[in-house]
């Protein structure tokens, strides 16, 4: 009963103070930016093209890229004027055909990319690539000549399968929901700090000293704390889900599956600020704590960039960060591993948090908590 007492308390405070307000705030600014960051059909690629193959099937091939809301097409002959095209910036990337096009379709020589200044639209050109030849190979297993190929790719264009942007293989890979799982993780950790602040006020106002001569177990006051901090975070995800069902967004998995990796996350949070504001001496120190643990997890997440162009030994450490954990989960999401994925996730952030809630514990037993120390 006493938890029940204390969570009520924080959250009147947390009312009084106007913070329930931002707390609804907060998850619609989170959304909006990780929404317009993500979004993949804001640009449009200008793509120079060599077909040294002139071939039915490069035509064909071309004619696939064409109907790609992504590309624009500048067709070339010449090696040194695109060359040329491509220090004038006229072209983004340039993209040669080589001869013996369907022969060589299973071979790193088939289309040649030529490298631009700008890594980031090279590297989306060769993940889209890769992928259509892929698409090919496959096709090609099941086709008996280069002409049912061609025949095969004109029925593909016709059933309006292309895909309408290169983005499309990135989400596939969880890069999409990566980047908005990042910013909604980062602002509900910034929002359990904000929640923290009200233990702080007890602290600074030795309320905390009084609550405990109230003979309110210790544990009590931990436990209150953590629920309040909870549904704060649940206020967050269901603002978040409200929006994206309004709106008609939807994230790279399954809502069930959002929603779990937001309920466990949701958990850690609460126990993150707890911690914060019990190990924090002064407002300015909570802020920069804090900091120190988010600012690296969102940047190793995966939030900005792909995940998978660190090096893998990045990629181990930043599993060190609980938000890694929630940003990587849609690339295995439906394969084998997920399974082992999830389960080494909860094990992981089950640890975490009970780290957190012994050191409190024992914080609580030698009287550290009364007053700002």
């Amino acid at each position: 009963m006493g938890s029940i007492k204390i969570c009520k308390r924080l959250m009147l405070q947390a009312y009084k103070n106007k913070i329930l307000f931002v707390l609804v705030l907060v998850p619609i600014v989170a959304f909006v930016i990780s929404v317009l960051i993500s979004l993949p059909a804001s640009r449009i690629i200008t793509l120079g093209i060599i077909d040294e193959d002139k071939t039915a099937l490069s035509e064909m091939f071309i004619r696939v890229m064409e109907e790609n809301d992504s590309f624009r097409l500048i067709m070339s002959d010449d090696v040194e004027e695109m060359l040329e095209s491509l220090r004038n910036q006229d072209i983004e990337i340039g993209m040669k055909i080589n001869s013996g096009f369907y022969e060589n379709l299973n071979e790193q020589g088939a289309v040649e990319l030529f490298q631009t200044s700008d890594i980031e639209t090279f590297m989306l050109v060769e993940l889209y690539l890769n992928s259509s030849l892929d698409n090919l190979v496959l096709l090609r297993m099941v086709t008996e000549d280069e002409a049912e190929l061609v025949e095969g790719l004109e029925d593909y264009i016709a059933s309006k399968s292309v895909t309408t942007n290169i983005l499309e293989n990135e989400r596939a890979r969880g890069v999409f929901s990566s980047t908005a799982f990042g910013f909604l993780l980062m602002f509900m950790l910034l929002v359990s700090v904000l929640s923290s602040k009200l233990i702080a006020d007890d602290r600074f106002t030795l309320t905390i000293k009084r609550i405990f001569m109230a003979s309110i177990p210790l544990s009590s006051y931990v436990v209150g704390g953590f629920l309040s901090n909870f549904i704060f975070q649940m206020i967050q995800i269901a603002v978040i889900i409200a929006i994206s069902f309004a709106v008609g967004f939807e994230f790279t998995i399954p809502i069930y599956a959002m929603f779990s990796l937001f309920i466990i996350f949701a958990v850690f949070a609460s126990f993150f600020g707890l911690l914060i504001g019990f190990v924090s001496k002064n407002t300015n120190q909570m802020i920069i704590t804090s900091q120190m643990f988010i600012l690296p997890g969102t940047l190793l997440s995966g939030t900005f960039f792909d995940f998978l162009w660190m090096p893998q030994w990045l990629q181990q450490v930043a599993f060190v960060f609980p938000q890694t954990w929630v940003t990587q989960a849609p690339r295995y999401f439906g394969t084998d591993y997920f399974g082992t994925y999830f389960l080494t996730m909860i094990a992981y952030y089950a640890f975490v948090c009970l780290v957190i809630m012994t050191y409190l514990l024992i914080m609580f037993k030698k009287k550290k908590v009364m007053s700002f120390y």
